[in-house]
């Protein structure tokens, strides 16, 4: 009976402090602390998260060489070169294998514009953006290594954005027409279907 006792005895002691340690491991008794973890962003492989400064520029403009083809989805249209291909969806994929994507959203006043445009910019430094530049109605951000781009213009009852993205560097000829697509991202006449060439 007294080895029943000490071994009942031995269990509470251990049992506390191991009760104890555990707690504090998840995130009880640590005042201040949030019990619940935040999800962390993660970063393609050789990115680092940035702070780039928006700067205030010029449209982003310019023509695309050779055949095209005009899409149009969820109220956005964009020109891009022929050999990009579209998954009807708003997703596509380039020569190169880079992702692209249409889309488009309301926007109800101009606070909401400026929450927009901050999304993209902070986005943008997730990807670790070599730059952010902007107009009154447009904003577009460019991601380091040459992995790409995001592109987002207002339009009468919303906005319209065209992103380009991958986890390697994007060849220099598909990067020679990003502003020229960027520059052709706006509102769908309304009725028009996709694609059109």
């Amino acid at each position: 009976m007294k080895m029943t006792r000490r071994v009942s005895n031995l269990r509470r002691l251990l049992f506390v402090p191991l009760l104890a340690i555990t707690l504090t491991a998840c995130g009880f008794g640590s005042p201040g602390d949030d019990p619940t973890p935040t999800p962390v962003a993660t970063l393609a492989p050789g990115v680092t998260a940035t702070a780039v400064n928006v700067t205030i520029g010029d449209r982003p403009s310019g023509s695309l060489s050779g055949l095209t083809q005009t899409l149009n989805l969820s109220g956005c249209r964009v020109t891009i070169p022929l050999e990009w291909i579209s998954e009807g969806d708003g997703d596509g994929v380039t020569p190169s294998n880079a992702k692209f994507t249409i889309y488009g959203g309301k926007i109800v006043d101009n606070a909401a514009w400026e929450n927009a445009v901050q999304l993209v910019v902070n986005q943008a430094n997730r990807k670790g953006a070599i730059s952010v530049t902007r107009g009154g109605d447009w904003v577009m951000a460019v991601h380091s290594g040459d992995r790409g781009f995001t592109y987002r213009v207002r339009t009468d009852n919303g906005y319209c954005d065209f992103s380009v993205s991958s986890v390697k560097p994007i060849p220099e000829a598909e990067r020679d027409t990003w502003n020229a697509i960027a520059g052709s991202v706006k509102q769908a006449p309304a009725g028009d279907g996709t694609p059109e060439s």
